[in-house]
């Protein structure tokens, strides 16, 4: 039995966000030892803390209902960036709830185009360890976005735009799945990309308006705060993943237990059941068939074929869908029931950083029994691209080797990584108007007409997004709730992509390279030739006074 939390430990656990389902369970359990924290404390262990805001401004107390209710929220928290307390995700003291205040209008988006601005990751305490060799601090990645009129919404232009507009911030993964929907022209994987971002947005959207803490054992509570939460988002799209965001103890008795027990099966016996890949990363069921569907043809992509008898196939979207979220490598001599996934020597040359050959000395030559290794998205280190990557853990943090994971590929398969060095996104500008989808309106006075719908893709990253919209047009004819600026301080410590790292890939860089090459031995042979053209007029009149003898 674990020993009781001291009260100073306690309330370091509660400041940093980092044990606050501990600290709960101390409140509850030990409230003698858990009394109301001074302002005093609360300032100087860390007075930025969202807790310790909403602490100082409310003096609460931490055996209160309202205290512990905010404890849960904190708990389940870290997965939310709107973080100001204005006017997004909040304690909601006229409904003495948690949840969203204001009513989210994406009508606008019509109007507006959508412009990357950069990556960049954080690393946060690990809570979900899946064993004790999974690092203890892991990465989160976010990406920065500007949403711009689409008059004025350049490719050229690092920020898109300068006035009219709304910068926003979302998960890495739920940015890159509506991106690449969007993007990619085979209907089959973009439909998968758009359904899996959906249901992250809803995910995200449901968990901020606090719908985890309706859940009391009874299904009315949660229906009812999933139903005001949709519409009072505007995320009506949601309604059609209500069963993949229910609560477990809904999910069984509306009997799918059977088909989350046979997606967890299936993910144990390979080893890839960890801190985010259900709950957040994978979290519909159907995601078991396209992985046994990926392996079917997983032997085409090594050969670099394409099964001729389906031509909706495509080998790099295959591969691309399956790991533009953290997975584990399933490439190779692969043995999902083979013991010791994790090797100790393995883990720890990378965590010390050692020469990349180094990764590759296993005693046991254990990447070629089975796969120790894992690929996702990451931020370049000047957060201008995202690339594919190889890990060593399941949370994507420690990566094989020095060069992101590209040789530790290439030693195992022979081939490269794919979207190692080509970015998964780029810098042009995506209308969110879609000209080619219209719906047919009634004005009221008898006459029908159309209206241009609004993309998925930039439905489900606004909705899901933290906000500020200070430099952003409000009146009744754009936003019919205003500005939101739920966000604002959070996204004003990130720097975006400067213009040195604009647009500069592979493809870019090589291009200057051979015009640099080019215009060099062009100029060299011009200064040849005036040389040998001086010479020439030396010799041939050899009594002339040349001023630069």
């Amino acid at each position: 039995m674990k020993a009781p939390l001291t009260r100073a430990a306690w309330i370091i656990a509660l400041l940093s966000g980092e044990g606050a389902v501990e600290a709960t369970s101390a409140a509850r359990n030990n409230p003698s030892k858990t009394s109301t924290i001074t302002t005093a404390e609360i300032v100087s262990l860390e007075p930025q803390s969202k807790v310790a805001k909403q602490l100082l401004s409310k003096a609460i107390s931490v055996n209160s209902e309202e205290g512990k209710r905010l404890l849960e929220a904190a708990a389940n928290d870290d997965e939310n960036v709107n973080d100001d307390g204005n006017d997004g995700y909040g304690y909601d003291d006229a409904n003495n709830q948690y949840k969203q205040k204001t009513t989210v209008d994406t009508t606008f988006l019509q109007g507006y185009s959508m412009k990357f601005q950069g990556c960049w990751h954080i690393n946060r305490w690990n809570r979900n360890p899946y064993s004790r060799k999974d690092p203890k601090v892991i990465t989160k990645r976010y990406v920065r976005f500007r949403l711009c009129p689409q008059d004025s919404c350049k490719d050229s232009h690092e920020n898109g735009c300068t006035s009219e507009y709304g910068d926003y911030i979302i998960d890495l993964n739920l940015f890159v799945d509506a991106y690449l929907a969007d993007a990619i022209e085979v209907d089959k994987y973009s439909e998968k990309f758009m359904k899996r971002s959906e249901i992250r947005a809803c995910r995200t959207i449901v968990n901020g308006c606090g719908c985890r803490q309706q859940w009391n054992d009874d299904w009315y509570d949660w229906e009812d705060c999933f139903n005001d939460c949709i519409e009072d988002q505007n995320a009506d799209y949601c309604e059609d993943y209500r069963e993949y965001l229910e609560p477990e103890q809904m999910q069984e008795e509306r009997g799918l237990a059977e088909r989350k027990l046979a997606y967890d099966d299936y993910y144990l016996a390979n080893d890839q059941i960890y801190d985010g890949i259900y709950d957040d990363n994978e979290p519909y069921y159907e995601s078991y068939w396209d992985d046994g569907e990926y392996m079917a043809k997983y032997d085409d992509y090594q050969a670099g074929e394409n099964q001729a008898d389906d031509e909706d196939y495509d080998a790099e979207l295959a591969f691309l869908f399956r790991y533009s979220s953290c997975r584990k490598y399933t490439g190779g001599n692969y043995d999902p029931y083979a013991d010791d996934t994790y090797a100790d020597d393995v883990y720890n040359v990378n965590d010390d950083g050692v020469d990349d050959d180094a990764v590759q000395d296993d005693s046991n030559n254990k990447y070629e029994q089975s796969s120790n290794y894992y690929l996702g998205p990451y931020c370049a280190e000047s957060g201008s691209s995202i690339f594919l990557g190889m890990f060593t853990d399941r949370a994507c943090t420690v990566y094989t080797d020095r060069s992101g994971g590209r040789n530790m590929f290439h030693r195992m398969t022979g081939n490269p990584l794919p979207f190692a060095r080509k970015s998964l996104v780029d810098y042009e500008c995506v209308e969110c108007a879609d000209p080619d989808e219209v719906e047919w309106i009634e004005y009221g006075y008898g006459d029908d007409g159309q209206e241009v719908q609004i993309k998925n893709v930039c439905t489900a990253m606004y909705t899901a997004s933290g906000k500020c919209e200070k430099e952003m047009k409000s009146s009744v004819d754009l936003k019919t709730n205003g500005q939101s600026n739920n966000s604002c301080e959070f996204i004003s410590g990130i720097k975006m992509v400067g213009k040195p790292f604009f647009r500069l890939d592979n493809e870019t860089a090589d291009g200057f390279i051979y015009l640099f090459l080019v215009s060099t031995c062009c100029l060299g042979g011009y200064v040849g030739f005036l040389k040998w053209k001086l010479n020439q007029q030396k010799k041939n009149n050899p009594q002339a006074v040349y001023f630069y003898d």
